[in-house]
């Protein structure tokens, strides 16, 4: 929490920041931080919503509101990340691959519209979450031979696989083609733009040639427009500077190192946030499919589980997961830590690849040592 609420403080207060393209990113900080706190409050009060008491006579089952409402709120907010994410690589795709349409039609309030109706889209969506989720309960026995009932959060019977497929497919297999297909769209772009680059410069070299008269006029290449890169390099935010050449109007461009870098730089950043968004996503989701195929394989009625003892409980589990139980405790907590982190990984993965913030760093660095 901490790390994102700074994040965000950055982005707000930031000039440098208030651009179209850190709006999603804000968005998903805050859904991130909106999830957090919900989780935080549930597990401060774990002790009052998940239950234990002495099993005597009938009992009801406390927590079903709070485990519809922790349903509800954890699609929702995981839509929302998801949703901005896929719209940012869209607009992405757009500014890269259109930039003249990109002008016109892609305003910051268009941005905002398309924030808005990602958050209303993922408030519709959790409500998929309390539809396959409810309170259970489950009886014990310790070792004094005292009874036990305790109450926890649990998915309706055949459903969790249901909702585990359903899970994967819309928070990963969806959103991850979509951003594959718009992010490599712009690697395309960019990794083409090399060779038309290094073709102009050639085309100007040729032509300064022949103005001194140091080629034969057949000898020269013909100037291609570069009004489309030169549009594509201001909005990658590099120093290129155009020029006008005596035979025409058109406006051409160095390929200046300060251009490769640039592209290299956008083509790696936008590489690792598909393998961030991979692997923060796809293993609990993964996981989680792996589980209910487990459980699904027992064929237990609720009663039963009322009339088992403590010990056959733990063998039970131990037979499940055979010898890898322990393997796969590690693997479930790393991989949701990795789910929780996503929106943190992504953050900091785009803060520190922006170019001005880099200037600003080294700015400070280079007053804090003359001082």
């Amino acid at each position: 929490m901490f790390i994102n609420g700074a994040i965000l403080t950055v982005i707000l207060w930031s000039r440098m920041f208030r651009t179209k393209a850190y709006l999603f990113l804000a968005n998903m900080t805050v859904a991130d931080l909106f999830l957090a706190a919900i989780y935080g409050s549930i597990q401060i009060n774990k002790e009052g919503v998940f239950q234990s008491h002495h099993h005597h006579g009938s009992s009801n089952y406390p927590v079903a509101t709070e485990c519809q409402f922790q349903a509800y709120i954890e699609i929702a907010v995981q839509s929302v990340m998801i949703l901005c994410q896929t719209a940012a690589s869209f607009e992405r795709f757009v500014i890269i691959v259109l930039p003249f349409q990109a002008q016109r039609f892609w305003t910051s309030r268009m941005s905002q519209s398309i924030v808005a109706i990602c958050w209303v889209a993922s408030l519709l969506i959790g409500f998929i979450g309390p539809v396959f989720v409810t309170s259970e309960c489950i009886s014990l026995t310790d070792t004094g031979g005292r009874r036990h009932v305790i109450y926890y959060c649990g998915v309706r019977q055949d459903s969790y696989l249901l909702i585990s497929k359903i899970r994967l497919v819309v928070l990963f297999l969806i959103p991850f083609t979509l951003m594959c297909i718009f992010y490599g769209s712009v690697c395309y772009i960019l990794w083409r733009s090399y060779d038309k680059l290094h073709a102009r410069q050639v085309n100007e070299m040729h032509e300064f040639a022949a103005r001194f008269s140091l080629a034969e006029p057949d000898e020269r290449s013909t100037v291609v427009s570069l009004d489309r890169y030169s549009t594509l390099d201001r909005l990658l935010g590099s120093n290129n500077t155009g020029r006008l050449l005596p035979e025409g109007t058109r406006k051409h461009m160095y390929m200046n190192p300060q251009a490769v870098k640039s592209r290299r730089r956008v083509i790696k950043l936008l590489i690792s946030i598909l393998l961030v968004f991979m692997l923060c996503w796809a293993p609990k989701l993964i996981l989680d499919i792996y589980n209910a195929r487990n459980l699904e394989s027992i064929h237990l009625e609720p009663e039963f589980l009322f009339d088992f003892e403590l010990e056959n409980l733990i063998s039970l589990e131990l037979d499940i997961t055979e010898d890898h139980t322990h393997y796969l405790d590690h693997a479930r907590v790393v991989a949701h830590a990795m789910l929780l982190y996503h929106p943190t990984f992504s953050a900091l993965l785009i803060l520190f690849s922006s170019q001005k913030l880099r200037n600003t760093l080294r700015l400070v660095r280079r007053t804090s040592s003359t001082s």
